[in-house]
């Protein structure tokens, strides 16, 4: 890639000059997905002390901007968690505060997003997963919203066991499922219009 250009000063200006193209974001979004994992492992922690029953769940998204160069933030990483502090009281989802985040920074794409949380069978659907899909509002909010696009990867996974060791999380897998944005909607749709 460098022979194209007579110096680094000049790959980097180039570059610095030009948006990533849609297949570089998604690359960006690949290597940086278990980064991703473990940020939303930790949000999901966050969620757990502001839900009132301790069901927790944790995002994290790498957003794209192409007004600003590639090292200077051009992609950047959003975090969110859920809560609910009572049973009456309105549902905060981590979705919902990475789109409203990235939207106030001036972000205008997800590349891809990363969802972890225990499972449990979706409420409005009722469809059953290994791992926790986005909820009906935030499919519907997504469904709809600029930043997201029908072919956005989406990595829903499990979180770590409790009490695992330190020393076995660097070999640990987590459970995990990949979809696009319209496949998660199409499920879920399928599911609830079945008779």
């Amino acid at each position: 890639m460098l022979m194209e250009y007579n110096t680094v000063q000049e790959w980097m200006e180039r570059h610095e000059s030009r948006p990533e193209t849609k297949e570089e974001r998604l690359q960006r979004f690949w290597s940086a997905k278990w980064n991703l994992y473990w940020s939303a492992v930790d949000k999901m922690a966050e969620g757990k002390k502001h839900q009132y029953r301790g069901f927790g769940v944790g995002a994290a998204t790498l957003a794209f901007r192409p007004d600003k160069h590639i090292w200077g933030g051009q992609a950047k990483i959003f975090t969110g968690f859920n809560s609910k502090e009572k049973p009456n009281s309105q549902k905060h989802c981590a979705e919902k505060r990475i789109f409203e985040s990235a939207t106030a920074s001036g972000y205008v794409q997800l590349v891809g997003l990363v969802v972890v949380g225990p499972y449990q069978p979706d409420d409005f659907s009722h469809h059953e997963c290994s791992t926790l899909h986005p909820c009906k509002q935030c499919r519907d909010m997504m469904r709809n919203h600029p930043l997201a696009w029908p072919e956005m990867p989406i990595l829903t996974a499990l979180p770590p066991p409790e009490g695992i060791l330190e020393s076995l999380l660097p070999r640990w897998e987590p459970i995990c499922e990949l979809h696009m944005l319209k496949e998660i909607l199409e499920i879920h749709e399928r599911v609830t219009n079945c008779p």
